[in-house]
């Protein structure tokens, strides 16, 4: 079990240069869950006893439990829960993992996620005075909060709901106010960067910037403890933890931003295209190029923008015939 574990983290962490392949998100999410997977499969209450026969109070159960899965993600949180600890899929399947994949056609990392998100919701619930639209609506929401303690998720929820507007905040303010919360608690100092700034990505032990290590970003956006920032790969939210000055010299400035924005632009138009994605990473850590570089990258420009261009006409052509 702790070998797989490890195996999970490995792949996350791997470093992405000498692959043009992305680490899967599941991948990195396996991570935040791993742990709390490993303690419940040890313990053995994943398994059940040889397939065995429901009774038909158990079975009523059971589809009833099956049905409240589609309704809601607490809702399905909550029905995954007690179907695994009453193992009520013991008639059919040996583990709690198979019966999800076969009956509901849910992913290992899916259970999780809304079994977690459930149990976030819960404790929201109970140590939030606010309105029901002020509860967190969607597992999107409850995804970042829970690798927080039970304090720290409503902590996090309230600085979410506040910077919202007393709205139901996004996933990304979730995020965001998660960050914040964490940086006071380890008692980080107040963010140094402003709006326009150059840094460069610091992955440190930050396995979904794996890959990214040096790339150049533009801050677009600063909080206290966490800047919304532009790179060759599009935009992203990153910790101030993990940003670092670039120290370029003023004359370069503008022109690093002007690149660092071309390349976002041909990752939108590109991003599909593998070696595309591997030539932007080569040239995300680059504040200016090459006379070389520069003409490969305005071959790959002028591409895009054909491609693009016929695609927009073949639209406006079927509209016509339409």
């Amino acid at each position: 079990m702790v070998a797989r574990r490890n195996k999970v983290r490995d792949v996350a962490a791997e470093p992405q240069e000498q692959s043009v392949e992305v680490v899967p998100v599941e991948a990195v999410e396996a991570i935040v869950v791993e742990d709390a997977i490993v303690v419940a499969e040890e313990a053995g209450d994943l398994l059940a006893e040889e397939p065995t026969e429901l009774s038909e109070e158990e079975q009523k159960e059971r589809e009833r439990l099956e049905r409240q899965i589609v309704d809601s993600f607490y809702q399905a949180g909550v029905a995954l829960r007690e179907l695994r600890d009453r193992k009520l899929f013991r008639s059919t399947h040996r583990t709690f993992e198979e019966y999800a994949r076969d009956i509901l056609g849910f992913s290992r990392i899916r259970l999780y996620q809304l079994m977690g998100a459930a149990q976030v919701y819960e404790n929201i619930r109970e140590n939030v005075n606010a309105p029901l639209t002020l509860l967190p609506t969607t597992e999107y929401q409850c995804r970042p909060l829970v690798k927080l303690s039970e304090r720290e998720q409503v902590r996090a929820w309230k600085l979410a709901v506040k910077e919202s507007g007393e709205k139901a905040p996004t996933s990304n303010m979730v995020k965001q106010a998660v960050l914040e919360v964490q940086q006071r608690a380890t008692k980080k100092k107040p963010n140094p960067f402003t709006v326009g700034d150059i840094a460069r990505i610091r992955v440190k032990d930050n396995p979904q910037l794996a890959g990214q290590g040096g790339h150049l970003a533009i801050v677009k956006e600063a909080s206290s403890f966490s800047c919304i920032v532009e790179t060759a790969l599009g935009e992203r939210l990153v910790g101030i933890q993990h940003l670092e000055s670039a120290s370029l010299k003023a004359e370069v400035e503008d022109e690093t931003r002007q690149l660092v924005r071309r390349l976002a632009k041909l990752h939108e138009q590109r991003s599909d295209e593998a070696l595309v994605v591997h030539l932007l990473k080569f040239y995300a850590t680059e504040a200016r190029l090459t006379a070389n570089e520069e003409e490969v990258l305005e071959v790959l420009e002028r591409q895009g923008k054909s491609s693009t261009g016929s695609d927009d006409e073949g639209t406006e052509e079927g509209e016509a015939e339409g």
